[in-house]
């Protein structure tokens, strides 16, 4: 449950969570006048247009059918959850990933709210054209920025053909967060092996979405896959029974271990 500290900011960050999952925020600074600086503000109207049809439908809506009572029910409650419960972690920002129920709904109402009011005030076929293009613009936008961010896919995939090379059945990457995302992708991408994710830092050991598998009850030898300085941040007899596997796999420091590891579990 979130503190008395806590409260309004957790509210505030919630607010701008909405806005970021449909678009109409960014952490970016860029210029309004640039593409993506459109772009933006267009995805700030239906923002602000989804916030609008979802308290219209509340208002106007909620006797009306038992399905809007439903919709609002789930939507209301997601809210008061979010509100109430501590669900930053600790951070300043709030996942807003935990909002996609209620931003399905708001869509949903959006449809409802501009059939009873805009489509009589503006007519049909005008509203139709503009939402069209709209969405064809930001959707253009949000399809090149994908297509064009480059990913380590392949690096990945050599790195597990690597691996699978190896005996040991599990492998452990330590280190910051950017070695915990690529332990995390290997994970999806390669299931001949077990792979588990340790943070170093005030966070160790962290094993967000791994499997129990292995914590307690294995015997076998481990991979550890490190950048070089974390390397040298281990447990003194890891690191003095540990037999080099690779020195630099792709930006990896990878080593065997044929011992237990108590301090990661």
């Amino acid at each position: 449950i979130i503190n008395t500290f806590r409260f309004w900011g957790n509210i505030g960050t919630m607010i701008v969570a909405f806005f970021r999952i449909v678009g109409g925020m960014t952490t970016a600074r860029m210029n309004i006048l640039s593409v993506g600086g459109v772009c933006v503000s267009l995805y700030f109207v239906l923002t602000v247009l989804l916030i609008v049809a979802g308290g219209f439908v509340t208002k106007k809506k909620r006797n009306e059918k038992p399905e809007h009572q439903i919709i609002l029910s789930v939507f209301w409650g997601n809210l008061i959850l979010f509100t109430i419960c501590d669900t930053r972690w600790g951070d300043d920002n709030f996942s807003y990933r935990y909002l996609i129920v209620a931003f399905l709904i708001t869509v949903i109402c959006l449809g409802l709210f501009l059939d009873d009011v805009l489509y009589e005030k503006w007519g049909r076929g005008f509203l139709v054209i503009s939402m069209a293009v709209c969405l064809l613009v930001v959707n253009t936008y949000s399809f090149l920025l994908i297509y064009n961010e480059k990913n380590n896919y392949e690096d990945l995939m050599e790195m597990a053909e690597f691996f699978d090379s190896k005996d040991p059945e599990v492998v452990l990457f330590y280190g910051d967060k950017t070695v915990y995302v690529d332990g995390r992708n290997l994970r999806v991408l390669d299931l001949t092996k077990v792979y588990k994710t340790v943070l170093t830092g005030d966070d160790f050991p962290t094993h967000i979405g791994d499997t129990l598998k292995y914590d307690y009850d294995y015997e076998g030898s481990y991979i550890i896959v490190s950048k070089k300085d974390d390397f040298n941040s281990l447990p003194a007899h890891v690191r003095e029974g540990s037999s080099v596997l690779s020195e630099d796999l792709k930006g990896y420091y990878v080593v065997q271990y044929d011992g237990s590891i108590p301090e990661f579990f």
